[in-house]
């Protein structure tokens, strides 16, 4: 609310009456005060004076809400003393069962604590020892150890490369032997492919003179039986060759490789 709209104390509490007159006589004396001039704040400072005397108001009735009940909690929060007289035989009791109810907490805790105190003891021996050992052993064992490990590890370095690199190998004669054992399977689907449109199953001669014919029942069985016909071929010359000659075998390499790839 703004200044111009406050209201006066005097106003606000209707049992207050108005203002008795300052002037002994008749204010028809005074009727040129009228035209008095005076400071425009003047209103302003009285109605500021106003704000602050209910302000003043408002905290007294607070204070007197808040403190008027203090004597009642004064009594009631009041300490009082008590004194209780008993014989020394009932504090012999008492101490007997707090003695017995708290004696045998305090000895497993104190053994508890030996015990942990113990093995603190023989770790701090052991620590001490490896301390010891660690300082006495000399500086060349040190150097070898370090040595040992680089030479352990350089080791492990390579047997790993020559793994995969023994891997790859092995990889690549896996795919040589499976290109090679598959050329038949593949000559025997071409042909079969050419001939198959061509060829007369009733007529006898044309299946004589078929290439086809000839590669199923001869050439194919040949190619399949060749390495042990090798390997005969070569244990015959061992039993013709005399017995004090060494053997000499006839392309063995060759013969061990063709064999794996004929049974792949």
């Amino acid at each position: 609310m703004s200044q111009n709209h406050r209201q006066s104390r005097l106003s606000v509490h209707p049992r207050i009456g108005p203002r008795d007159s300052i002037f002994a006589g008749s204010s028809d004396l005074y009727r040129s005060d009228t035209h008095t001039v005076f400071s425009p704040n003047l209103r302003e400072c009285v109605l500021a004076m106003e704000d602050c005397c209910d302000e003043a108001y408002e905290a007294q009735q607070l204070l007197r809400n808040g403190t008027f009940d203090l004597p009642r909690m004064t009594t009631i929060l009041e300490n009082q003393r008590v004194f209780l007289l008993i014989d020394e035989s009932t504090v012999r009791k008492y101490k007997t069962d707090l003695r017995d109810e708290i004696e045998p907490q305090i000895n497993e805790l104190i053994t508890r604590a030996e015990k942990g105190l113990k093995g603190l003891l023989k770790k701090e021996g052991l620590l001490h020892a490896k301390v010891e050992a660690a300082q006495s052993r000399p500086a060349s064992q040190l150097g070898t150890g370090a040595a040992s490990n680089k030479l352990e590890s350089r080791r492990l370095q390579l047997l790993v490369k020559q793994r995969q690199r023994l891997e790859e190998e092995l990889k690549q004669l896996e795919s040589e032997v499976l290109t090679l054992a598959g050329v038949p399977c593949l000559r025997f689907n071409r042909l079969t492919k050419l001939h198959s449109r061509n060829l007369n199953t009733n007529d006898s001669e044309a299946i004589l003179d078929c290439p086809l014919y000839w590669y199923l029942f001869f050439l194919l069985p040949l190619y399949l039986l060749s390495p042990y016909i090798i390997l005969f071929v070569d244990e015959c010359r061992s039993v013709l060759v005399s017995p004090f000659s060494p053997r000499l075998p006839i392309c063995g390499s060759e013969v061990l490789q063709f064999d794996g790839s004929a049974e792949m």
